[in-house]
């Protein structure tokens, strides 16, 4: 199954589940459906253009040239959701580049979350699940799900770490599941991040006592 057909699926049960509804004297209400998808639609569309521009950032931040940015396109038989590439980068910072996407992610959960915790509209909480859980759905979709093409963002980290797939699996799953408790609790005790320079990433997690 293609990428697109899995984004539509996925898009799909965040609208089914998060229906809401509610018992009035006049009967079993809901909001429009149609109404509900676009919020969804666009709050995906939103995390999907924050992820290729964070890589797009990250390639100017490294000095790298030639750099380019598509949407719903292809590239050697693959169909691309978003693909940004370079024309010439130091081997050196290929890392950032190739996890600008999901540094850019990180940081709109937190714009989100705090939108979400202020007014929790379908929009925000939408943005909100599709930002905690990017690296952890591509990482699933890379490793497990596809035949492990060079262009997906978790398969070149693996080639440029020698990460074995667990242990970036690993950690999308810690970030997510940290993300969650602290969207469910409603309280930042413990908040995973990353920091970078221009030839490191480093995944983090900030324990908060007071």
């Amino acid at each position: 199954m293609c990428i697109l057909k899995k984004t539509v699926l996925y898009s799909l049960t965040l609208i089914l589940l998060s229906l809401p509804y509610s018992f009035t004297a006049h009967g079993f209400e809901t909001l429009s459906l149609l109404n509900r998808a676009f919020q969804v639609g666009a709050a995906f569309m939103t995390n999907l253009a924050i992820h290729e521009t964070g890589h797009a950032a990250a390639a100017s931040y490294v000095g790298a040239e030639g750099i380019k940015l598509n949407f719903l396109t292809k590239h050697d038989g693959q169909f691309f959701l978003g693909r940004a590439n370079v024309d010439r980068i130091d081997y050196r910072s290929r890392l950032p580049y190739s996890m600008g996407g999901e540094i850019a992610t990180s940081l709109t959960f937190e714009y989100a979350l705090g939108r979400y915790r202020k007014e929790p509209t379908v929009y925000n909480r939408s943005l909100l699940l599709f930002s905690s859980t990017d690296f952890l759905w591509y990482s699933i979709y890379s490793f497990y799900l596809t035949d492990g093409n060079p262009d997906f963002d978790p398969i070149a980290v693996r080639n440029e770490t020698g990460f074995s797939k667990e242990s970036i699996f690993s950690i999308a799953l810690a970030q997510s599941l940290l993300n969650a408790y602290r969207i469910y609790s409603g309280y930042d005790r413990i908040v995973p991040y990353f920091t970078f320079d221009k030839y490191s990433v480093s995944f983090n997690v900030r324990v908060n006592f007071n």
